[in-house]
């Protein structure tokens, strides 16, 4: 199911505020976080994650150029290997064509929810710890997406989070606005 991050999230509607009616509408009480928490919890905890990415051309590593379709049934068996019991930060290592990533075994930097790509977060929140998604399909190739640790979101975590976001659009303005929001004639 593909979720609205309008209506699931408190940073979304703070960007609009202050896009549309300047700082003084932005304010976002305790209840406001609360009920935004209750609503999509899950858009707030804390994920640690490793990957591994395989690319379509012109993104594919290792010297062999592919298809969507061949990176896909390459995505395919490498998440066959992983089920079989192969270890995926060594499969990560030898078979990602995310290089940075790859030498780190596919760790990624920690992320919470509400700024995790949607599809991305739909694959992984429901998760159980030491579980692997995918095929996932992103932008530029697919990816085996592996949950390591859930940080379940608190108040102050949300009411952090929102903070953070008022002080990124009031210093940067419209360069700040939450990806997957559709920005009012107002914002541009």
């Amino acid at each position: 199911m593909t979720r609205s991050r309008f209506s699931c999230s408190p940073l979304a509607a703070l960007a609009l505020a202050l896009a549309c009616c300047g700082p003084a509408a932005a304010a976002t009480s305790d209840a406001d976080t609360r009920d935004a928490l209750a609503a999509c919890p899950w858009a707030y905890d804390e994920y640690l994650l490793r990957h591994i990415f395989i690319g379509f051309s012109p993104l594919a590593a290792h010297g062999e150029p592919r298809t969507e379709a061949q990176a896909l049934a390459r995505a395919r068996a490498l998440k066959g290997r992983l089920d079989a019991g192969e270890d995926f930060s060594r499969l990560a290592q030898s078979e990602s064509d995310d290089a940075s990533s790859a030498r780190l075994g596919g760790e990624l930097s920690s992320i919470f929810g509400v700024y995790m790509d949607d599809a991305f977060l739909d694959a992984v929140r429901g998760l159980a710890v030491g579980a692997t998604a995918g095929p996932t399909r992103g932008p530029e190739g697919y990816h085996l997406i592996r949950l390591e640790e859930r940080h379940p979101a608190s108040f102050a975590t949300v009411k952090a989070l929102v903070e953070q976001q008022r002080e990124d659009v009031m210093h940067l303005g419209a360069r700040a606005w939450p990806a997957g929001c559709a920005r009012p004639a107002s914002a541009s």
